[in-house]
């Protein structure tokens, strides 16, 4: 048996699932105690019972902020945000090669049959003189 077996790591816990935090705020409500005195009793922290209270009454439109569905939305929508900003850097970098005076076919230059002058054109259609 390891150290870490016999003595639980400070600050280090299992989360909770969701349904001992609702009943938690129900004792609560349902025993008159205060939020102190019930964590006591669950021998959980105060502030974790405190703040599965303030979710339960901000969800139930009691207190004025974002509800949890919200919450979960936002960081969503704040991790695309960052995918898109990483790929458009990417994107940015990338055409900004040829122009800083890339090429896009870099292996071209060492290649021996590479000639620095255009390629003859062919005419098409005929162009009158003028």
């Amino acid at each position: 048996m390891g150290i870490g077996e016999l003595l639980p790591m400070p600050g280090t816990r299992r989360p909770y699932p969701p349904e001992f935090g609702t009943e938690a705020v129900r004792l609560v409500r349902e025993s008159g105690e205060s939020i102190t005195q019930t964590a006591k009793n669950l021998d959980i922290s105060h502030e974790s019972l405190r703040c599965w209270a303030r979710h339960q009454e901000t969800d139930a439109g009691l207190r004025e902020g974002l509800i949890t569905s919200g919450c979960a939305k936002l960081h969503r929508l704040r991790q695309e945000t960052l995918i898109l900003r990483q790929e458009r850097e990417i994107l940015e970098k990338a055409a900004a090669r040829p122009r800083a005076g890339g090429s896009w076919f870099p292996f071209l230059h060492h290649s021996p049959s590479f000639k620095a002058y255009p390629a003859p054109t062919q005419k098409v259609c005929p162009v009158p003189d003028s």
